[in-house]
């Protein structure tokens, strides 16, 4: 009895899966470099035991040693942050303030009363773990 011929079929590999993959990647780098940003003034943030990461979608207010305010990357004088800070609540629901650990408190606490006061739903102050 003559058994019939099997046909060989050449195996092929299926890249979908592993494209996917790297789109995925590649959005979460895109969207956590936003926070790769936060070298445009020479801020050295306290340092804190407690705390958690912060938010990915928040306003980025910062204030340097000297006591100047950026927020998102832009020069705010004192007596305009109300309407910036207003301006910006349309886009961001929470404000992360990124002080200098050598900042003046009463100018980190101005600027997180304006955000609270703009209508801001969560206001944190960043920090570094603590060095060991």
């Amino acid at each position: 009895m003559k058994l019939p011929d099997r046909q060989l079929t050449t195996p092929t590999l299926n890249l979908s899966p592993l494209i996917d993959v790297i789109f995925i990647l590649l959005i979460f780098v895109v969207m956590v470099a936003r926070f790769i940003d936060d070298e445009r003034l020479d801020v050295t943030p306290p340092s804190a035991s407690a705390g958690r990461p912060a938010e990915v979608d928040a306003l980025l207010i910062e204030v340097d040693a000297e006591g100047q305010v950026v927020v998102e990357g832009e020069l705010v004088a004192e007596d305009e942050l109300p309407d910036v800070l207003a301006r910006a609540r349309s886009r961001f629901q929470r404000a992360v303030l990124v002080a200098d650990r050598d900042a003046r408190l009463q100018v980190a606490v101005d600027v997180l009363s304006a955000a609270k006061l703009s209508g801001f739903e969560g206001v944190a102050l960043a920090t570094t773990p603590p060095e060991k």
